[in-house]
């Protein structure tokens, strides 16, 4: 009996130095989003120390005689110590597998993709994570109903369970404190150090995990049927909803500071005592010369004279939604689409503009190479702005198309307005949720 506690002794001290070691490199990966394949390399040690040990108890319990009314704790002996010995035992051989398969994931990345990306497949490894973590504490809340948690309980005879701890020692030939009671509490420690570490990988790897598309469209059903969907931001000037009644002061302060097209509009539908006989457009095809020119950002009229070129703007965001991206149906999503999944951040900010493409953005130009032609009053405004009011008018174009009827880029089936659309780019091959891509109702 004595080499069979020194057996214990020599496991215990071997699980709890891989187990710290593992634990420590873990929230040091969590940190940094790294080493997810050595890391399940290294938990296969202490795995492998615990399923050793719990097996050898398990096939030690079979070859007992017990007494006879030992029989009810038999049962749930059987049935715990069985649950932690065989997934003990999966426990050591996935955490080795997907050291193989992780690693193989990383090396057939190339490029700019070396980094891993968002996919769907770590969701699975997460959930039969999660399966052999609950299996683990299933198997320890069983044996936990008749072996105590504490140590000094194994040798107390007036112990609740004192009938379980004789039979155990009467079925071992064990008159001492260690070998029957607390062989079990160790394989509960094991067990729980255990679950702990599988949920520290599966922290570490919740950054890149994307749930299936069945998944997905069935919370984004929930949440379009729940909340009102995004729709086309108004960019309508003078709205006459939004304006207050007095807006003379505020209007003259806008065309003191930069004057404008757009400002000498708001001026127009803002004011009740002026009325329109001509379009501004005529009005400035007359005043300017012969060579006509529209504005890059605005679209107002210009002449050479009144032109600006300007180098430096950065590129509009909404130009690669528009050449870039095509829609599906919703059979075609689901059945056919092979396309990474957008990150979170983008698929619950779709007005967000500067959270959208995000995964292909290294693809992307910054800055507009040439210089475009500004009108006087974009001229006079930050880069910012100027790509502002071209992303605005952009997306007041790109409204006026989606209330038509597009064709699935898959099976060429027709999709009406009232029709679900899922946007795919094909740049980066991944999904988008701009809601510049919605249809106003």
């Amino acid at each position: 009996m004595a080499e069979d506690i020194q057996v214990v002794y020599d496991h215990l001290i071997a699980y709890s130095v891989f187990a710290v070691f593992t634990f420590l490199l873990t929230i040091l990966g969590i940190r940094k989003r790294s080493g997810i394949a050595r890391l399940r390399l290294l938990s296969v040690i202490p795995y492998s120390v615990s399923a050793a040990l719990t097996t050898r108890l398990y096939n030690a319990i079979q070859n007992r005689r017990y007494p006879r009314d030992f029989q009810p704790y038999l049962d749930r002996l059987n049935a715990s110590y069985g649950i932690l010995a065989i997934v003990s035992v999966f426990a050591a051989t996935w955490a080795f597998l997907m050291w193989i398969v992780l690693g193989l994931i990383k090396e057939k990345a190339q490029g700019w993709e070396k980094q891993r990306r968002r996919s769907s497949f770590y969701f699975y490894i997460l959930i039969a994570d999660l399966a052999v973590a609950t299996c683990l504490v299933a198997g320890v809340v069983l044996s936990s109903t008749f072996v105590p948690w504490n140590m000094d309980h194994c040798g107390n005879p007036t112990y609740g369970n004192s009938k379980f701890i004789s039979g155990i020692r009467l079925a071992y030939g064990d008159d001492d404190n260690w070998a029957a009671c607390r062989r079990s509490l160790t394989i509960h420690v094991m067990a729980a150090v255990t679950v702990a570490l599988i949920l520290l990988q599966g922290i570490l790897l919740l950054p890149w995990v994307s749930l299936p598309n069945g998944i997905r469209y069935a919370i984004y059903l929930t949440i379009r049927i729940i909340r009102r969907p995004s729709k086309q931001t108004d960019i309508e000037l003078g709205d006459p909803e939004k304006r207050s009644k007095d807006l003379t002061e505020e209007i003259s302060k806008q065309i003191e500071q930069h004057p404008h097209y757009s400002d000498l509009i708001g001026v127009l539908k803002s004011s009740q005592d002026l009325v329109i006989t001509e379009h501004l457009e005529v009005l400035a095809k007359r005043c300017c010369g012969k060579n006509k020119g529209q504005c890059w950002a605005c679209d107002g009229i210009t002449c050479d004279g009144c032109k600006e070129m300007t180098k430096g703007i950065p590129m509009p965001r909404t130009t690669h939604h528009i050449t870039d991206c095509y829609a599906i149906c919703t059979g075609c999503y689901l059945l056919k689409c092979s396309s990474k999944t957008a990150a979170l951040s983008a698929a619950f900010n779709p007005t967000n503009l500067s959270l959208q493409h995000d995964g292909c953005s290294r693809k992307q130009t910054s800055t507009i190479q040439e210089a475009v032609k500004l009108c006087r009053g974009c001229a006079k405004l930050t880069p910012d702005k100027i790509r502002g009011i071209r992303e605005d008018r952009e997306q007041k174009l790109l409204a006026k198309t989606l209330v038509r009827r597009l064709l699935c880029s898959m099976c060429e089936k027709p999709m009406p307005k009232t029709k679900r659309r899922w946007w795919i780019c094909g740049l980066g091959n991944h999904e988008c949720h701009w809601a510049g891509h919605e249809v106003s109702w």
